[in-house]
């Protein structure tokens, strides 16, 4: 996501109701995130297991990563440091967060990729898996 996406500058205005959005930059993040549906399907194609044990480990697997390369670094640098500061214990908070987030996203793309399941219930996944792409956009302008 670096490679295509600039730094994030403060963009808020005067008032503390208005928040300037970007689209572009959003629909990159969106169309990134969506990329992970197909690497958590590949992922679960090759593993073998029982299905419990492959939703487990592929969630936990994919925030592991996730959590190291984007979390990692910020909290064993600035963490140590003398003064406290609430962004760590935020940052923390997320990490935890994100593990259920990609054990839920994980469970999601698996049952879509199930062919036992009828057409209404693939069309509800769908809706889920949009609201879960869209999930990292909502917890980051709340």
């Amino acid at each position: 996501m670096a490679t295509f996406l600039p730094p994030e500058a403060n963009t808020a205005t005067a008032t503390a109701l208005y928040t300037h959005i970007d689209l572009i930059p959003e629909l990159t993040k969106t169309i990134i995130a969506s990329l992970d549906i197909f690497g958590i399907w590949f992922v679960l194609s090759k593993s073998v297991g029982d299905r419990d044990v492959k939703i487990l480990g592929v969630g936990l697997g994919w925030s592991l990563g996730e959590n190291l390369l984007s979390r990692m670094a910020p909290l064993w640098m600035g963490a140590r440091g003398l003064e406290f500061e609430w962004r760590y214990i935020q940052m923390a908070i997320l990490s935890n967060i994100s593990i259920l987030y990609y054990i839920a996203f994980v469970a999601l793309v698996y049952l879509y990729t199930r062919k036992t399941i009828d057409e209404r219930t693939k069309t509800t996944i769908r809706y889920q898996m949009m609201l879960f792409l869209a999930f990292p956009l909502l917890t980051e302008y709340v």
